[in-house]
Formats: structure tokens, C-alpha cells, sequence
């Protein structure tokens, strides 16, 4: 279950990353890439905190 959870964040995750990739000569905001990777910005934000969080730890 794990793996299927990470490996469908990472789907989201590039999704936006490309989404900024396609867009780096527009301003961007927190809602566009969110709704760019289906989230909610709220979960979006969340996720990129905790993904953070444990990377540099």
C-alpha cells in the first residue's frame, strides 16, 4: 500500500512540475499548480511540507 501511495504522489508531484516547466513565463500561483497535480492547494501545500520535512531530515 505504501508503495502505491508514494508512487501515485509522485505522479502528482511531476505533474506539476511539468506544469511549472510549461509555464515559467507566466506568474504562477499555488492554486494553478495544485489544480495542476489534482489537489486542493491546502493538501498540495501539506504534502510538499511533508515530503520536505522527511527528505531533510
Amino acid at each position: 500500500m505504501e508503495e502505491g501511495v508514494n508512487k501515485n504522489y509522485m505522479n502528482r508531484v511531476n505533474l506539476a512540475l511539468k506544469f511549472i516547466d510549461e509555464n515559467l513565463d507566466v506568474k504562477l500561483s499555488l492554486e494553478a499548480i495544485a489544480k495542476a497535480a489534482h489537489y486542493s492547494p491546502f493538501h498540495f501545500h501539506r504534502s510538499l511540507q511533508s515530503h520536505h520535512r522527511r527528505v531533510s531530515q
